[in-house]
């Protein structure tokens, strides 16, 4: 096993060698990860790695951004810091709990519970909103409507 610097950083090369015909890099976790055909050489892989050096240090950036998008704690748009402790707890912007894991976790069951109460409640708020909506045409629209079109003939005070 070798390694790689890009941009300062030093990674570690791991050689995968199968039965295919090109030669493919993936970058996780400080380590490049390398499958290529069984006749590779060490010499022309890194040789190839020198070369590419830029798509590289594209999928390096690109791996980082992914891995700092695991590690964080997401609630309402808004990031939580995240504090290690037994019992999973909120305290203003600070979520306590065995891992970031277990947090998103117990976020997204509560936000489901949320919205399936919410969903349960919605169509007794549309039926509300329907009868007060009718209500109000009729008062308003429909009762003086009838009293023009009748000529009077029902005496509102």
């Amino acid at each position: 096993m070798t390694s790689f610097i890009i941009d300062d950083i030093e990674y570690k090369v791991e050689i995968n060698r199968k039965r295919i015909k090109n030669i493919n890099f993936r970058i996780e976790d400080k380590t490049i990860r390398v499958s290529c055909p069984f006749l590779c050489t060490d010499r022309y892989i890194i040789d190839l790695l020198k070369k590419n050096e830029k798509a590289l240090i594209r999928m390096s950036k690109r791996s980082e951004r992914q891995e700092s998008r695991k590690e964080k704690i997401l609630y309402l748009g808004n990031e939580l810091n995240f504090i290690q402790f037994k019992k999973i707890m909120f305290d203003g912007n600070t979520a306590y709990g065995p891992s970031v894991d277990k947090v998103n976790e117990y976020l997204q069951m509560e936000i489901d519970e949320s919205l399936e109460r919410f969903q349960k409640v919605l169509p007794e708020i549309t039926y509300s909103f329907v009868g007060a909506a009718l209500i109000l045409f009729t008062v308003v629209i429909l009762v003086p409507l009838v009293i023009v079109y009748m000529g009077g003939f029902i005496d509102m005070p």
